[in-house]
């Protein structure tokens, strides 16, 4: 079980997450609509995850803001396919997994687990996976 907090999207789009997540036997640690809402995130464990919606905007500040609460955390950015890649974390103790919406079930699982030998997500900021058929 991995340990998950979920940034940014909408509250719609945070559900569907939110059941993807408890689908794979994962737990929710907390969630925040926005960079300024971190703060209200339950702080008693350290997530193995942050999961960040890059629809929304702010999303730099979230990882920035999400990394120096937690630094040990991997990130998986969420963005629609065609996004520009962000850079490699150089230097952060965790990398940055990008899957580009729309992702297949077993994309996003592998992505939160951090197997990404056979998934559209890669480490290191790199992305893209192919389209759903």
């Amino acid at each position: 079980m991995v340990g998950v907090v979920l940034f940014g999207g909408s509250r719609d789009s945070r559900a569907a997450l939110q059941g993807l997540l408890r689908m794979h036997h994962h737990e929710v640690m907390g969630e925040a609509d926005s960079p300024s809402a971190l703060g209200a995130v339950p702080s008693g464990r350290t997530p193995s995850v942050l999961l960040i919606d890059g629809t929304t905007g702010g999303w730099t500040d979230i990882v920035a803001r999400a990394r120096a609460r937690w630094p040990s955390a991997d990130v998986v950015l969420l963005q629609p396919r065609g996004q520009p890649v962000p850079p490699a974390d150089e230097g952060a103790p965790r990398r940055t997994r990008v899957l580009s919406r729309p992702f297949r079930t077993e994309e996003f699982a592998q992505a939160i687990d951090g197997d990404t030998s056979r998934s559209g997500a890669r480490r290191e900021a790199a992305v893209v996976s192919e389209p759903p058929p």
